[in-house]
C-alpha cells in the first residue's frame, strides 16, 4: 500500500520525444506516425497487395505490433487486403513464365473458337488457383469470361432447340445418347422441365411399343404354333431375352405350346415306326424268314424313327403274338 501510495503521489514523468516513445513500442527507426500512416496508405494502394509484416520490414519494425498500436484501423485494412490476395499461397508462387508469355497465352486463348476456362489456364501456368492470375491481368480474363459465357448462352439456346425437336422424333432419344450430341449442355441442370417432358415421351413410346411388340409376337405364335421360341422371335424381330422379361406369359404359352407339339410328334413317329416294323415282320414271316434286328434294320425307312431299343420291344411283342 505504501508503494502504491508513493506512485499515486508522484507527479506524471514527461513524454520526452517520439524517438524515445517508438523505441519503447518496439521501433528502432525514427519513423514518425505520420511515416507509419503514409507507408499503411500506400500499402493500400500497391498492387499485388503486401502484407502488414513487410510494411513493418521497411520501416525496421520488429514485429507489426507497434504499427497496430499506432494506426489499428490501417493495419486491420492491410491486412485483409493482403489475406484475400494470399489465399491459397499466392504469396509464395514462383510462375515460371514471363508476363509476355502469360499475355500471349490468354490472347491465344481469346482468340481460340472455345478458350479454355480462367481455372484450366491457371493451372497449366502452375498457379495454385485463378485468383492470382485474374489479379494480375483482370482485362484480359473478364474477356475470355464473357467470351465463354457468350459460348455457353449460345450452347443452351441450341440445346434447348434440340430438345424441343426431340420430343416429336419418333422413336425419342434417351436422355444420355441427346446429351452426348455434340454442341450439347447438361439438361438436367438448365431445362429441367423439357427433361421430364422428354421422359415422360419417351416412356409413353416404350407403352406402344411395348404392345405392338406383343401383337406381333403373337401374330407369330399363331403363324408358327408350337415351333422352338428362338423360331418364333426371329420371326417376329424380337430378342428372346426380352420377350422372357416383358412378356413372360407368352413366353410361358410358346414353351408349353413347344413341349406338346414335341410330344405329339414323338408320338406319332412312334406309331409310323410300330406300323412299319410289325409290317416288316408279317412280311419276313410270311417269306419264311425269322425276323431279327439286322434283317429288319436294312428295310426301315430313311423318315422312321431309329429307336433300336423300341424296334427290339416290338420285335418281341410280335414274336410273342
Amino acid at each position: 500500500m505504501n508503494s502504491l501510495r508513493r506512485v499515486l503521489q508522484e507527479p506524471p514523468q514527461p513524454f520526452h520525444n517520439e524517438a524515445s516513445w517508438w523505441a519503447e513500442n518496439g521501433c528502432t527507426s525514427l519513423a514518425t506516425p505520420e511515416q507509419v500512416r503514409t507507408a499503411l496508405e500506400q500499402a493500400l494502394r500497391e498492387n499485388p497487395p503486401v502484407s502488414l509484416l513487410c510494411v513493418a520490414e521497411r520501416l525496421q519494425h520488429k514485429d507489426t505490433s507497434a504499427l497496430y498500436r499506432a494506426e489499428p484501423s490501417l493495419c486491420r485494412q492491410v491486412t485483409k487486403r493482403s489475406r484475400g490476395y494470399s489465399k491459397g499461397n499466392h504469396a509464395n508462387h514462383l510462375c515460371e513464365f514471363s508476363d509476355e508469355q502469360i499475355v500471349a497465352i490468354l490472347h491465344s486463348e481469346l482468340d481460340a473458337e472455345n478458350p479454355k476456362s480462367i481455372q484450366r489456364i491457371a493451372k497449366e501456368l502452375h498457379y495454385p488457383n485463378s485468383g492470382h492470375l485474374f489479379w494480375e491481368y483482370p482485362q484480359l480474363c473478364r474477356q475470355i469470361i464473357q467470351k465463354r459465357q457468350y459460348r455457353l448462352d449460345a450452347r443452351k439456346t441450341a440445346t434447348r432447340e434440340a430438345a424441343l425437336a426431340a420430343l416429336v422424333e419418333e422413336p425419342p432419344p434417351k436422355i444420355g445418347a441427346f446429351i452426348r450430341r455434340p454442341g450439347m449442355v447438361d439438361i438436367k441442370q438448365c431445362f429441367p422441365e423439357i427433361r421430364q417432358q422428354l421422359l415422360e415421351r419417351r416412356k409413353e413410346y416404350f407403352i406402344q411399343r411395348k404392345q405392338v411388340d406383343r401383337e406381333r409376337l403373337k401374330e407369330s405364335m399363331r403363324r408358327l404354333p408350337g415351333r422352338k421360341i428362338k423360331e418364333v422371335c426371329k420371326d417376329a424381330k424380337i430378342h428372346p431375352k426380352k420377350v422372357r422379361r416383358i412378356f413372360p406369359d407368352l413366353y410361358q404359352r410358346m414353351k408349353t405350346d413347344y413341349q406338346q407339339r414335341a410330344a405329339e410328334q414323338s408320338r406319332l413317329r412312334l406309331d409310323q415306326l410300330r406300323r412299319e416294323v410289325f409290317g416288316i415282320i408279317e412280311n419276313l414271316k410270311w417269306r419264311g424268314i425269322t425276323p431279327n434286328i439286322n434283317n429288319i434294320k436294312g428295310k426301315l425307312s430313311h423318315a422312321t424313327r431309329k429307336d433300336w431299343k423300341t424296334i427290339m420291344d416290338l420285335i418281341a411283342e410280335a414274336a410273342s403274338r
